[in-house]
């Protein structure tokens, strides 16, 4: 009795250690194989096309989206669809029916209408004229305890004001926002396109919008590449061209960056700080 007990209990350990074996794979798989993608775009005075494809563990599971066609997005998993936009719309689209007509009321009598209303305005008329100095009152009076609450609230609201200016331009805010913008730029280095070209031509319509966003591109073009080419217009507003990127994503490399500011202890403290201090300085209670 007790070797088949021994039997089952190593039969369990082992179940028990193959399932952690393959979660601990999946989550490496997870955190260290990229998501490779890839888009492309044309614009011209005919058409707008767009689509983008994305595909992780070579190509176990797939996803793409294509536009104008009909607009859709598809997720696919071997070969097995997980989801598909344009399917539920449609479904739902042919599942609607439309609203009957409002129901019939009653028909009233004009003439009873009239002597009602004269029944009624008669008496209305007198409480209107007695009430007419306690409602002035009554208005004048609101309108002092809308002023006094307008006051209040612009005077709490410059009180946090100063609070938080005051927090933001100390040394260890600088420095956590600082190490933040630092890996925020990492994680956008990794995301980035490995491969980026475009050929595009725009203008805005309005000479000085066009040179300033023009000037823009200027600045930041030696980080898209050489394979970037824009083309102002300074006398009609257009936008046509094609683009076409491709890259890779890692999640354990986004999830480094972002665990590296969540340790960060001046983060924490900031937490603190916001939470247990109130706009004038003071502990809460």
């Amino acid at each position: 009795m007790l070797d088949v007990i021994l039997q089952i209990l190593s039969v369990l350990g082992i179940l028990l250690l193959v399932l952690l074996g393959l979660l601990l794979t999946v989550l490496l798989l997870v955190l260290f194989f990229p998501v490779t993608y890839r888009a492309e775009a044309r614009r011209t005075p005919e058409e707008t096309r767009a689509s983008a494809r994305a595909k992780w563990l070579f190509g176990l599971l797939r996803a793409r989206y294509a536009y104008p066609e009909p607009g859709k997005l598809t997720v696919r998993l071997l070969w097995f669809r997980l989801y598909e936009t344009g399917a539920d719309d449609a479904e739902t689209s042919a599942g609607e029916t439309p609203p009957g007509p409002p129901p019939e009321q009653e028909s009233i009598r004009p003439e009873a209408q009239g002597e009602d209303r004269g029944r009624e305005e008669e008496p209305k008329a007198q409480e209107q004229k007695s009430d007419a100095p306690s409602r002035k009152s009554k208005k004048i009076t609101n309108i002092k305890y809308t002023i006094a609450g307008i006051y209040d609230k612009i005077k709490q609201i410059w009180k946090n004001i100063s609070y938080y200016a005051e927090l933001f331009r100390e040394e260890d805010t600088r420095l956590l926002l600082s190490h933040a913008r630092r890996r925020l730029w990492k994680i956008l280095k990794s995301i980035r396109p490995r491969r980026l070209k475009a050929d595009i031509l725009f203008g805005t319509g309005a000479p000085d919008t066009t040179g300033y966003l023009f000037g823009a591109y200027g600045a930041i073009s030696p980080v898209l590449g050489p394979g970037v080419m824009v083309t102002p217009d300074f006398e009609r507003a257009v936008l046509q061209g094609e683009l076409e990127a491709a890259g890779h994503v890692t999640v354990a490399v986004i999830l480094w960056q972002l665990l590296r500011v969540a340790l960060d202890k001046r983060l924490w403290q900031l937490v603190d700080r916001l939470k247990g201090k109130d706009a004038a300085g003071k502990k809460k209670r």
